[in-house]
């Protein structure tokens, strides 16, 4: 049986058997030798030392115990008894350990050497297998870690390593199997609040012992010092306080669930646990930062957008960089996608052509062996993960260059379709589509059902409760393009899985890890500085792919990779809806929200956004018009021969749209109610002839445009100038109007405007 489950529940393990001095030097070494992050090879370490009972000091780097235990930890790694990694990366901490392990013999001469060839590896093989019946069962089960699993089937590991050292294993058990039974039934279960309790439970274990939570005081009192130190902790890191409250009241609410009605814990002095009121917050603070250059901005779009604007800057933004940027990231992602699905039809046509291959062939390079055989050979073996099959059929050549080539669904691969299916249907969110499930488990579809009337895709969205989790998204013929695509491209994956049994096989997206790992579910990638600053040769490839939007995009390369997630696009697509039909229900429906809810939807919705449609654009296009007669000339546009987009939009600006004069308004100059109310509702909009020529030509410009995403955000707004006033002129009944506008339509003449609509040109 494997020891530790899974690598990434490491960091919640404290070093213990390793002293903070060997520690050190370690890291320095690996980091000197390795020039690679070295703490998950020394956390696996810290676990042999700590099964065999041993603790390193730097007194003991030079004896010979020591040298066995870098030995038996090597030969530890030769199988998954201790973790159950793939071989290349069991490997990989090998050889790292034995690098820094030679490296250390120049400062600790009395070192003795360590090898990792074949033969060398043998003989630390032979004293793992020596060691293990002899570990200590309690710190065997240690190291197994607590892992929960969510209603979805989700693992998420608990860090309970303190207070197992602080309050012992019975505490910790019992602490841990009630978290594990409440968990079940959540699909998103906010875990982290639990490491917390448990880092404070152990850092301050003198005051609060195991005994706390069967005295109704003493649990009062435990919960107001976490609280204290909860919020402390968030305010000197900047969070948001609302945010906080909300995860706290429903951390105590779990709390109150799953330990003190069924009894577990006593019932605490004067009633519930504590749960602090949030402050009232008009503006929606979770969704709002603070940019370096001090701009507050609200944070939910892929776009920036500052929590006050000018009419210039507004009109910019709404009708330029939200839908620019929306355009970049599908550009990006259909031409990703394009590449994938290419790449793994040209395995099906090589394979046609080829000759598939025997073994004996771990020496020879792709080139030698031929792609076309290759192909073949995987056509007929199917996806292949073991390690010395695919030395012998596919050569010694990068497995990762390999998998890449045959269109395989590498990790992040299936992510442009993700991205792509939120964009076209904005009410999928991330939850939506993890662990989709497309067959039954005799094999029918039921994640995606085609009938004659078209297709869906049907699946489940938590947040929005049991009565209503379950949404069928009507596709389209693009999103159910991309669905058969991700079908096709998963296959291979998706038939090793059934023949093994493994329940995954049923789901809708699926990985093979960075080339032929075992077939997983796929997770939705996180693009945030911490992973580019650890792996950035990922954000050099991101960077490559995004080459050709760079010129068009509002800030540097990471900074516009940063805010692109599932979430970003959902929320900027539902935006998107917003300024096309100008009504919040109609983006409510497109976010797939099971009512309309004002207070929900302006999460999505910044402030500027609203201010401008409901204060400056309802007053240029609600209702009354009070139009002049067009009467001047229709050659206006011949005559002032626009250079620029600056030029036009000052022009229109100062000639077109004017504010009613005040003493039409007011002649009395009197304010009654009535009248407050009916200034909001009228503009004075001057328009001749030669004007509405200009709006139009404009308007059939950026219509016509070859060049959409080019498209400034002044141009965009005066063609909505152009069309509202042609639909409320038509909809109206002066003739005169209707036969000026008739006139400025003959003189339309867009091809006059191209060269002043787009951004190289403004």
């Amino acid at each position: 049986m494997t020891i530790i489950k899974n690598t990434s529940a490491l960091p919640n393990y404290p070093y213990q058997a390793l002293a903070p001095d060997v520690v050190d030097l370690l890291e320095r070494t690996a980091a000197r030798v390795g020039n690679v992050p070295a703490q998950m090879t020394l956390k696996l370490f810290e676990c042999y030392c700590d099964l065999q009972g041993v603790e390193v000091t730097f007194l003991t780097l030079s004896s010979p115990k020591y040298l066995n235990l870098v030995k038996g930890f090597m030969g530890s790694l030769s199988d998954t008894c201790l973790i159950d990694n793939e071989w290349i990366s069991r490997a990989s901490f090998i050889r790292l350990m034995a690098l820094v392990h030679e490296a250390l013999r120049t400062e600790i001469p009395a070192m003795g050497h360590v090898g990792y060839d074949k033969q060398s590896m043998r003989s630390y093989e032979a004293i793992w297998h020596e060691q293990r019946p002899k570990l200590n069962p309690e710190r065997v089960r240690y190291w197994n870690g607590w892992a929960v699993e969510s209603l979805k089937g989700k693992e998420f590991y608990l860090g309970l390593a303190g207070i197992w050292t602080s309050h012992g294993q019975e505490f910790t058990e019992n602490f841990f199997q009630e978290w594990r039974q409440f968990y079940k039934k959540q699909a998103r279960p906010a875990y982290s609040q639990v490491n917390k309790m448990a880092d404070f439970l152990s850092a301050h274990s003198q005051d609060w012992p195991a005994v706390t939570f069967q005295h109704p005081q003493m649990i009062k009192a435990f919960f107001l010092a976490f609280m204290k130190d909860f919020f402390l902790d968030a305010h000197h890191r900047g969070l948001k306080l609302n945010a906080q409250i909300k995860a706290w009241n429903s951390f105590m609410s779990n709390c109150e669930e799953a330990f003190i009605e069924p009894g577990k814990w006593a019932t605490p002095y004067q009633g519930g646990l504590p749960k602090p009121k949030e402050k009232p917050d008009l503006g929606h603070s979770s969704r709002k930062s603070v940019q370096e250059d001090g701009v507050i901005v609200h944070e939910k779009l892929i776009t920036p957008v500052p929590l006050y604007l000018t009419d210039e800057e507004a009109i910019e933004l709404l009708f330029k960089r939200i839908l620019s940027d929306i355009s970049i990231v599908k550009s990006w992602a259909l031409d990703q996608c394009k590449s994938l699905i290419g790449k793994m039809r040209q395995r099906k046509f090589l394979a046609a052509i080829g000759t598939p291959v025997g073994t004996g062939l771990s020496l020879r390079t792709h080139e030698e062996i031929g792609l076309e055989n290759i192909c073949a050979t995987f056509e007929r073996d199917g996806f292949q993960s073991e390690t010395k099959y695919l030395a012998q059929h596919f050569g010694k050549d990068s497995k990762v260059v390999l998998a890449e080539t045959l269109g395989l669904p590498t990790a992040d691969k299936l992510f442009p379709y993700q991205c792509l299916l939120v964009s076209e249907h904005p009410e999928i969110t991330g939850s939506f589509l993890s662990k989709l499930q497309l067959h039954s488990d005799n094999g029918d579809f039921i994640g995606y059902v085609k009938s004659a009337s078209g297709a869906r895709l049907i699946g489940y969205k938590d947040r929005r409760g049991k009565k209503y989790s379950e949404q069928a998204i009507d596709l389209t013929p693009d999103s159910q393009k991309w669905i058969e695509e991700i079908i096709e491209i998963t296959a291979p994956l998706r038939e090793a899985l059934r023949k093994q049994g493994n329940p995954i096989w049923k789901e809708l997206f699926i990985t093979c890890g960075q080339a032929f790992s075992r077939p997983s579910s796929a997770c939705v990638p996180s693009w945030n500085r911490s992973k580019f600053k650890l792996a950035p040769s990922y954000f050099n490839i991101l960077a490559e792919q995004f080459a050709p939007y760079e010129r068009i995009m509002p800030c540097d390369m990471q900074t516009f990779l940063e805010r692109v997630s599932l979430s970003s696009i959902r929320s900027s697509c539902g935006v998107e809806v917003y300024l096309r039909t100008k009504c919040v229900t109609e983006m409510s429906k497109a976010l797939g929200h099971a009512s309309y809810d004002t207070a929900l939807l302006r999460r999505y919705l910044p402030d500027a956004i609203l201010s401008f449609f409901q204060t400056r654009w309802i007053r240029i296009f609600q209702r009354s018009f009070i139009c002049e007669a067009m009467k001047d000339s229709p050659y206006l546009l011949e005559a002032t021969n626009f250079q620029s987009m600056d030029e036009l939009h000052t022009f229109l600006k100062n000639h077109a749209l004017k504010d009613i004069p005040h003493h039409l308004r007011n002649p009395e100059n009197k304010l009654s109610a009535e009248q407050v109310a009916s200034q909001s509702s009228q503009v004075y909009i001057s328009i001749d002839v030669g004007i509405m020529t200009a709006l139009l030509s404009l308007e059939a410009a950026v219509k016509t445009s070859d060049r959409a995403d080019q498209v400034c955000g002044r141009a965009r707004y005066w063609a909505e100038v152009s069309k509202s006033v042609s639909q409320e002129i038509e909809r109206g009944h002066d003739s005169l109007l209707k036969e000026h506008l008739k006139l400025a339509k003959t003189h339309c003449n867009p091809n006059c405007m191209n060269k002043v609509i787009h951004v190289t040109a403004a």
